[in-house]
């Protein structure tokens, strides 16, 4: 495994701009139907989405370049020999029917590094991992029954084309509480083929129906959110009997919310007292010391069964 990784943003940039000429436009915050979903969001208990207020949105997305670096997906900061010790882990670890199913083609401005041919990505990598975990630790998950996925905060939808492309038995459906999301994510897997679903906020009370949850998940999304919120999404999970819940914390493994006023709180409590508990917290690169220090974004997957 070589230790360089070459930059082919300008390649793919190419490719990218002809793929999108073919598409209808990529949706945009002024879109009819997002500013539809910000009336109808507007006051439900799980919209208080502190980090991605109307201004945050406007300055710190960049539409349609949406998987580029913004508020969905933080890339660029990643030295490109981290892609190389990411790399050498997947092929030693990760289960070859999800690292050979899942590819990077560029779309939509992602920010892309090559490494002895195959081209990466910070949405690859943390797929693929994300993915192998719960393989590991979920029932059920690599088939061939049906499993049935809640994808909490889904953004545009990274995750559930993924994990559909690598598992097709999967019955993946994305929520999000916020609008842009909630219509870029439909775009973005209609686009893509994907069989993976997306509900509308204020549709999902009606439409997930108890015991119809076997996996929820939860990338880098309830940090981004106040406690009320938090406890809302954790009381809707545990009425519907969710099975697993998968966490993935911003930058750390503490499990803490963004308050309106800047301040931080612990939402543990909150996974106890709606009958979560924790079964496995694991490093993102398990067993590979040089891997989690020097790979892409180290983080701690933790996972959690309800009781």
């Amino acid at each position: 495994m070589t230790s360089s990784a070459v930059l082919v943003r300008k390649q793919l940039g190419r490719a990218r701009r002809a793929v999108r000429s073919r598409l209808s436009p990529v949706p945009g915050l002024g879109d009819p139907e997002v500013q539809d979903l910000n009336r109808r969001y507007s006051g439900h208990p799980a919209s208080g989405h502190t980090l991605w207020t109307t201004e945050r949105q406007r300055d710190g997305l960049r539409l349609p370049d949406f998987r580029s670096d913004n508020l969905y997906v933080w890339q660029r900061a990643t030295p490109d020999d981290a892609y190389a010790v990411s790399w050498r882990h997947i092929t030693e670890h990760v289960r070859p029917e999800i690292r050979d199913a899942l590819r990077e083609d560029g779309s939509f401005g992602a920010a892309t590094v090559t490494v002895d041919g195959r081209v990466l990505s910070r949405d690859l990598v943390d797929s693929m991992l994300e993915l192998d975990f719960l393989a590991d630790h979920v029932p059920g998950l690599t088939g061939p029954e049906r499993l049935r996925v809640l994808d909490v905060g889904a953004g545009y939808g990274r995750l559930a084309h993924r994990g559909t492309t690598a598992f097709p038995h999967l019955d993946w459906r994305c929520v999000d509480a916020v609008p842009i999301s909630t219509v870029l994510c439909r775009w973005h897997l209609a686009h893509l083929g994907s069989p993976a679903r997306v509900l509308d906020l204020d549709h999902a009370e009606a439409e997930v129906r108890p015991g119809s949850i076997d996996l929820a998940v939860n990338v880098h999304s309830f940090n981004e959110c106040p406690l009320d919120a938090i406890d809302w999404w954790l009381r809707f999970l545990a009425e519907r009997d969710a099975h697993w819940l998968f966490l993935v914390p911003n930058d750390t493994q503490e499990l803490t919310s963004t308050e309106a006023d800047g301040t931080k709180g612990d939402f543990g409590p909150l996974l106890e007292r709606h009958g979560f508990e924790l079964a496995v917290s694991r490093d993102k690169y398990a067993d590979d010391p040089t891997a989690q220090a020097g790979g892409v974004y180290p983080e701690t997957y933790l996972l959690y069964r309800r009781r």
